[in-house]
Order: structure tokens, then sequence, then C-alpha cells
């Protein structure tokens, strides 16, 4: 009896030092600190670190960073704000990231702490840091170091060695001329760093609605230099023409907590790819996408919280996948937008014959041109599926007939549709016209306008 309540004791306190996991959906996670906490989303490789407090130190041999089995996974990091230290090989050997952000308020990177992050070429490092471990970033390629401080700053900062910072350009925040700063909601400010290119968003509640005319965003006049875009956690709604322009930036990263996205928030950044979503947001304004390049929406909620979700018209979602956080759960089906009685017809498309039959088009193409306003979208549609955007269609003759739709969008949302029913003729009579035509004019099976 006393050997049994021996081993049941030295389990209870064997499983008091072991990290405690959690698995929700795609995300895997624990706690990495008195009062920290990581997760791990498997979707977009992102790992997470929020709270409050300082991380717990790890090694790279017994006792490693919880999430160390990931390394190899992740893609980015994520960590909040109120975290005050980097511990000790806590992001060793994750060699897919290429850039950090540490926020305000940390102080401390430890020992080897992003060492052997091989493809980790830029680091964002707040005024707040007092100490940098040695080897902390050891096997590295650091470029650029971002440091919100100044030179002076700088000097009262404690530098290990082995830092692989030989060949890294450090940019500070050496007057009040390289940082723009004003508010941009009731409790909300806002910063732009002209040294790193990167618009802070902090404070707490809603953010102020712009326009594109007279009531711009105050940062606005960055537009054109704005790389990357911060948005802390307590803000709660995006404004309408917030990010209007931003062309220079790639991804988005919105906070939980944030409801809304505002008309025409992020319209006109060519370069935006992906964004990543939280569960917390119940509307995106029309307009709030237009004329980005998104591939992929990274959403923290399920499909069924997205059905919930009330987006607006033109957002760009046409070609996007999204990724959502379940397991094993199959992505929503592209359905096609069927116009309605309240969306008026009108002739759009162009091109096809009077009498929509082609008689000469055995194995050849047929082109469509859509006549619409320069300043308005389309989408076409070949047998209700998604064809292309742009203002002409080529379609290409693998059966005997086809039912061509167009939907045009003006900037205002207002929608027209088109369809056309083209009947091919594919009898050996008219494949031997075909063959005779493009024999002697190549072009004669390209029907243009």
């Amino acid at each position: 009896m006393r050997k049994l309540l021996a081993c049941i004791l030295t389990m209870v306190i064997l499983m008091s030092f072991c990290t405690v996991y959690s698995f929700a959906g795609n995300d895997v996670s624990g706690t990495c600190g008195t009062s920290l906490s990581w997760s791990f989303n498997t979707s977009n490789y992102m790992l997470s670190i929020s709270g409050t407090g300082k991380m717990a130190d790890y090694d790279s041999y017994n006792n490693t960073a919880p999430w160390s089995s990931y390394a190899g996974e992740i893609k980015s990091i994520s960590i909040a704000g109120g975290v005050t230290s980097i511990g000790s090989n806590a992001f060793h050997d994750c060699a897919l990231i290429t850039s950090v952000s540490i926020p305000e308020g940390v102080s401390t990177i430890g020992v080897s702490a992003f060492s052997f992050c091989g493809k980790l070429t830029a680091i964002y490092l707040p005024k707040s840091i007092s100490s940098v471990g040695s080897m902390a970033f050891l096997g590295t390629n650091l470029k650029d170091i971002y440091y919100s401080g100044s030179i002076t700053d700088k000097a009262n900062m404690t530098i290990g060695s082995n830092n692989s910072f030989e060949n890294a350009t450090w940019h500070y925040n050496e007057n009040s001329n390289n940082t723009a700063t004003g508010t941009c909601g009731t409790s909300l400010s806002w910063s732009f760093n002209t040294s790193n290119y990167m618009l802070s968003i902090s404070g707490t509640g809603k953010m102020a609605d712009y326009d594109s005319y007279n009531n711009t965003a105050p940062w606005s006049s960055y537009a054109g230099e704005i790389k990357s875009i911060s948005i802390a956690g307590g803000v709660t709604s995006i404004g309408s023409n917030a990010f209007h322009d931003c062309a220079l930036i790639t991804s988005v990263s919105i906070p939980e907590g944030v409801s809304t996205i505002g008309v025409s928030a992020f319209s006109f950044c060519g370069k935006l790819t992906a964004i990543y979503l939280p569960k917390s947001i119940s509307s995106v304004g029309s307009m709030a996408f237009l004329g980005t390049n998104l591939k992929d929406i990274y959403y923290s909620g399920s499909i069924a919280d997205k059905a919930n979700m009330t987006i607006g018209s033109n957002n760009s979602f046409e070609h996007v996948t999204w990724h959502y956080n379940e397991s094993f759960q199959p992505e929503e089906p592209t359905t096609p937008y069927v116009p309605g009685n309240n969306i008026p017809e009108s002739d759009i498309i162009k091109g096809n014959p009077s009498n929509n039959k082609i008689t000469y088009s055995y194995r050849t193409t047929v082109t469509f041109t859509a006549i619409v306003p320069a300043d308005s979208t389309i989408i076409w549609y070949v047998d209700d599926v998604i064809a292309g955007s742009d203002k002409t269609l080529t379609v290409y003759d693998k059966k005997h007939s086809y039912t061509i739709k167009a939907i045009v969008t003006d900037l205002e949302g207002n929608q027209t549709y088109d369809i056309e029913h083209i009947t091919i003729n594919s009898s050996i009579f008219s494949r031997l016209i075909w063959l005779f035509k493009h024999f002697f004019n190549p072009q004669s099976y390209i029907i243009n306008q």
C-alpha cells in the first residue's frame, strides 16, 4: 500500500511540472510562463504568444520550448502586448520565419532566443529592450533591425556576443521627423515610423470612419510608403477607407475583438494577398477589399461562424481560398452569383454572332468583350463557373454549347448583368469550312467586337 501511494504521489509531482496542452480545431495550445499562453494554428502556421509577464526560459536539449515539435512548420510569430521578456531558446530553429516584431514592453531577449532561424532577415525592436542575450540571433540572416529608440537609447542596451548583427543595418527613430502620430478615434492613437514604414494603431474602442476625398485618414499622406500595419488588441472596428490605397502592404492580421471592417477599408491595396480575420468579425463593408489581390483568408472561426458574417459586395473574394479553424471540414463550395429581379439586364457582352451560332469553330476559340465603364469591375461565368475578371474572355471549343454570363459592378455598388447562350455547330461540313477559312485567314476563327 505504501509503495502504491508513493507511486501516485510521484506521478502527481511530475504532472505538476508538465506543460498542459489543449487542442481546439486546428490550434494547439499551452502555457509558456506564469501568466502567458501560446497557441499554434496548423492552418496558417502562426505561433501566437499572449498574456502578461515573463516568458519561461528553455534550452535546446531536455527542456525545450513547448512548441518545439512544430519549429519546422512555424511561418510567423505574433507576440502580444503584455509580454515582458522573450525566453532563452524560445524560438530556436524556427527556420521558416522571415521577420519578427517584438512589442513595446519587452525588456529582455534571452540567450539563443532566435538562434538558427535561418530565414530571419528583419526584426522590429522596441525602445523598451534593455538587453539581448548572447547568441540570441546566431545563425540568422539579419539584414535590417528596426529600432523604435534612438542611437542614444541603443547605447544603454546590453547586447551579448555572437548575435549576427555584423551585417545588419540599424534603422533608428532618431528624431520627431521619423515618427508621425495622432488620434484615430475617441480612445485610439496611431503612429507611423518612417524608418521601418510601419503604421501602428493602439488603444481601445472604435476607429473613426473616413472617405477618400475630403475626410481622409490622418496617415493618408504616407499611404504610398506604408509597408506593414500593426493593429493592437483593444481596437473594435476598422474605419471606412482607413487603409485605402496603401499599395505596398502584402498581408494584414486583424486582432480578436474587432467586429466590423468598414466600407473600402483596404480598397486598392494592390499587393495585399492575405488577411487574417478573427472570429469576432460580424460584418465586412462593401468594397472593403476592392482592388486587392487576395489569395488567402485565414479565419479563426468555422464555416458556421462565417455564415453569420455579413459580407458586402465587391470584396475581391471570388478567387480567394478560405482557411477555417476546423479539423477536417470541407471548404464552402463556390456558388455562382445568379442575378435577381432587382439587378437590371444590359447589353454588355459583345463579340458573339447575332444568331449566337458559330458554324466554323471546330477546335478553335471565341473571344468575347465586355463594354463597361472604365472604373467598373466585371466577373465572367462560363456555365456558372467563375472564368475571369478581365474585360475580355476567351472560350475554348471543347463542347457544343455554353452559357456566358457577365456581372458588372460600378464604384457605387450598382450592378448589371448579361447572359448569352452560345451553340457551336461542329458537324463534318462545318469542320471543313473552318479548315478552309483558317488556312487562308488564321484569325478568322476569333470573333471580336
